[in-house]
């Protein structure tokens, strides 16, 4: 019981997003070719906002891509959607059956590398 109000608190404070967290997860799952998603939404080292993890994806390095975006504009609309698009972007990638691995920062300036936010993909998706 004294678990249960414990966790029933963090919730309550907004220091396990599980709501948050969950929804992601199901949105980068419900695109075809995505086994299952691993995204963990909380706080940076900054004590900013940050989503990082991985995506699995049952698709090798030639369709991983394409996957990946499919998935990750799903995440960048729930995240919108619920809470704008300041939350940082930490390290994010999907990771294919063959192994092969792709973050989505490929899709972000190098110069404009060092702060990603969600906002930085609406651009891409249409979300603006």
């Amino acid at each position: 019981m004294a678990t249960a109000v414990g966790m029933g608190a963090l919730m309550l404070s907004g220091c396990v997003p599980w709501s948050t967290q969950g929804r992601v997860n199901r949105a980068a799952e419900s695109v075809g070719g995505v086994e299952s998603s691993e995204l963990e939404v909380g706080r940076g080292g900054s004590f900013s906002p940050q989503i990082t993890g991985r995506i699995h994806c049952a698709v090798g390095v030639s369709e991983l891509e394409d996957v990946l975006d499919a998935a990750w504009e799903q995440v960048v609309t729930a995240l919108r959607d619920m809470e704008g698009g300041e939350r940082e972007v930490g390290s994010v990638a999907a990771v294919g059956d063959d192994g092969s691995e792709l973050g989505v920062s490929r899709w972000i300036p190098p110069e404009e590398r060092n702060y990603i936010a969600v906002a930085h993909f609406f651009e891409r998706y249409g979300l603006e």
